[in-house]
């Protein structure tokens, strides 16, 4: 029995039930080979039978971005493999940007589950087509192993993942520009995910005077009565073209003195920061080619714009018990080990 939760695909046994322990699996050349309807090693169906005879909840977490008929052969794919297995089981497809590996989200009903541990072959190796994997348990917490390591019986490697966990991305520390006494308006310049809307939060909580808009005709409608009213004001959007930024600048009272605020964060973290959002808001993310594109047209902003300064700001790394935010967000394949 299949259902859809919005964000992911369940297939249940039914005499599948919750177990303190969870024994997970990807599926795709960890159970079945991607594209043949047989199990990766002889040994999978004796392997997983054991297990759950030992006590242990036997899940499968796969990324899946199939849609329609293809969706629907996978779904067939895991039934069978689910059904040959001779034990209960249950797989979540994470078939949304906010859903899959290395992100928890596939893992979430079973967050409370101990002496739990995790089988796949994306593995950041050499030749693997990312570490989602490896990254997914070690946002868990659990141990990892490959397929072959696994299955086999051959000794684990000492795999680490040496990305994103302890540290999260290397985000610039906390920087809140001056702010002067004097009315202003501030330009916010820098890339989806790279912490504007962060970091003008942050200055509206540190000093009352200002107020946050967008850059639309709508908002913009907002700056003069504003300023009128003693405000000092940040315009919060990408500008990260010369054009973007003249036609904002058009809008904005020739008296007035306006900043701009450069926030520089580089790709890898924008890419978290759009994952980590895409998650906390249960939202598609930004595709990462809308992304590329922003750094591709970025014109690094000039005094002789029209500004009175170029400072650059950057909100920090959030608190330390975020968990999510340091997590592993994105698959990548540095992994140390190999």
């Amino acid at each position: 029995m299949w259902t859809y939760d919005g964000y992911i695909w369940i297939f249940k046994s039914a005499e599948f039930s919750e177990r303190p322990k969870v024994a997970g699996f990807d599926f795709d050349d960890t159970i079945f080979f991607r594209n043949k309807d047989a199990f990766v090693f002889s040994s999978v169906p004796s392997k997983i039978q054991s297990l759950y005879k030992a006590g242990y909840c036997i899940l499968i977490v796969s990324n899946q971005s199939a849609k329609g008929e293809h969706l629907e052969k996978i779904k067939d794919r895991v039934t069978l493999a689910c059904e040959l297995l001779g034990v209960p089981v249950c797989a979540h497809l994470c078939v949304t940007p906010n859903s899959r590996k290395p992100g928890p989200v596939g893992w979430s009903r079973f967050s409370k589950s101990k002496n739990c541990f995790f089988v796949g072959d994306a593995a950041g190796r050499p030749g693997d087509h990312s570490a989602a994997d490896i990254g997914f348990a070690t946002n868990l917490g659990i141990d990892f192993y490959t397929p072959v390591e696994y299955f086999c019986c051959k000794e684990p490697r000492k795999l680490r993942y040496a990305g994103i966990p302890s540290a999260g991305p290397a985000v610039c520390p906390k920087s809140i520009p001056e702010l002067p006494q004097t009315q202003e308006v501030v330009l916010l310049v820098g890339h989806p995910g790279s912490g504007k809307s962060t970091l003008a939060r942050m200055i509206c909580a540190q000093d009352a005077r200002y107020e946050t808009i967008g850059n639309d005709m709508k908002n913009m409608k907002r700056l003069l009565p504003l300023l009128a009213a003693g405000k000092s004001v940040l315009v919060d959007n990408t500008h990260t073209s010369r054009e973007q930024r003249k036609k904002t600048l058009s809008l904005i009272p020739a008296n007035v003195a306006v900043r701009c605020v450069v926030i520089d964060s580089d790709k890898l973290t924008c890419f978290h920061n759009i994952k980590y959002r895409a998650i906390r808001t249960m939202c598609n993310p930004l595709p990462q080619v809308a992304l590329l594109a922003s750094f591709k047209r970025y014109e690094r902003p000039e005094c002789d714009e029209g500004f009175s300064s170029v400072d650059v700001g950057s909100p920090g790394p959030p608190h330390s018990s975020d968990k999510l935010w340091y997590s592993i967000l994105t698959e990548g394949k540095k992994v140390e080990g190999y």
